[in-house]
């Protein structure tokens, strides 16, 4: 299948942008594309025929890489249809999205323990699936956000009851109103304080099941911190 899409005429050249890794700085490839439909012919069974499965290949080949490194070569394998340049490209950038979703699933098992849930019914596993999968895609987006530029106010994330009672727990007093909201890095870190996460220079960032837990605390803390805002102050300390 490699050699039939090789063998088949260029139908697009771009630049693709390839991530620092290891050591290695952050570069943009030139790739070449390519796409061929082909039908796979299953292994017969006696009992149980099996029907032939028509897919499409997509392959996406740098050229001219710098030199001591490894050429991009991607042989893309799917059922979507490719009917022009841009379906190819599609098909390319959700290849590329592949270790975003890896991280998801992460969060996902192991730090909401989607997988402990002992439920009995699809239908209540469904429920419990939708909210964890929504808390796991906003830890997601945090901690994304997070590397991608840790200087930024974690107000892009974060809302305002949210770091204002996360730093108010930290620093155990009260956060002014014209306070400036702390950076991303600043609140992932608190945020895996609340989990357990010592914080030391060795440590590093907080990790999945740490910043679950920290989140998970963080929540309870925004409902107690909107209730008391909207309390009145003779009534606290009366």
């Amino acid at each position: 299948m490699h050699d039939q899409v090789l063998n088949a005429p260029v139908i697009h050249r771009g630049f693709q942008e390839v991530k620092r890794r290891e050591g290695r700085p952050k570069r943009q490839a030139l790739l070449e594309y390519r796409a061929v439909a082909v039908t796979l012919e299953p292994s017969q069974r006696k009992f149980r025929p099996r029907e032939p499965l028509p897919i499409h290949i997509v392959s996406a080949c740098e050229i001219n890489p710098p030199q001591n490194v490894e050429p991009i070569q991607w042989f893309l394998n799917t059922t979507e249809p490719i009917d022009s340049v841009q379906d190819v490209l599609e098909i390319v950038r959700l290849y590329t999205m592949r270790w975003r979703i890896e991280e998801y699933h992460l969060v996902l098992k192991s730090g909401c323990r989607i997988e402990k849930v002992q439920f009995e019914s699809a239908d209540n596993i469904k429920k419990v699936l939708s909210l964890m999968a929504a808390a796991a895609l906003r830890l997601l987006q945090i901690t994304y956000q997070a590397r991608l530029d840790p200087d930024l106010a974690c107000t892009v994330v974060l809302g305002d009851s949210e770091w204002r009672a996360l730093q108010a727990r930290i620093q155990h007093k009260r956060v002014p109103k014209k306070a400036r909201p702390p950076t991303l890095k600043q609140a992932i870190l608190w945020i895996g304080r609340l989990g357990g996460h010592m914080g030391r220079k060795s440590d590093g960032m907080p990790g999945v099941r740490t910043l679950w837990r920290g989140w998970r605390d963080l929540q309870i803390l925004v409902v107690m911190f909107e209730i008391y805002q909207e309390t009145p102050q003779n009534s606290v300390h009366a």
